[in-house]
């Protein structure tokens, strides 16, 4: 007997599973199709998004590398210090030349050592030490 006919066959004869299982495959196509519908609408309104708002380039300094830090113990911990090559402000001077690019904003963050000073909110303060960590940008817009 032929393959195709048993296939046939047997499908006649289980209604009940054929059924159940077309069923399934329906609905995990529909799932398919609309999770694929879903990313190229997602993709389309990203692309639409950037073209009206304008795009972004980060250049950050390789901070990965363990030979770009060096270690020093202080008294109260251990003093931490960056010794990689900066990005320069010649660097961003090359940057803005190129056709296209109309501002930059420099980030960055800094200790400080603050003896009775209140921090503003959403700023890390612990009461124990007068050390934290705060922000820094060049364009606060």
């Amino acid at each position: 007997m032929n393959l195709w006919k048993r296939a046939f066959l047997y499908t006649i004869r289980k209604k009940g599973k054929t059924l159940i299982l077309f069923l399934v495959l329906s609905i995990l196509s529909t799932f398919v199709l609309s999770g694929l519908s879903i990313l190229s609408a997602v993709q389309q309104s990203a692309l639409n998004l950037r073209q009206s708002v304008g795009g972004s380039i980060h250049l950050i300094r390789d901070e990965d590398n363990s030979w770009n830090w060096t270690y020093q113990q202080a008294p109260g911990g251990t003093l931490v210090g960056y010794t990689g090559s900066p990005i320069t402000d010649h660097e961003i001077e090359k940057i803005m030349q190129v056709e296209g690019i109309n501002a930059y904003n420099g980030v960055g963050d800094g200790s400080v050592f603050a003896r009775d000073f209140s921090f503003i909110s959403g700023i890390q303060f612990s009461e124990r030490s007068d050390y934290s960590r705060l922000p820094s940008v060049t364009n606060s817009e």
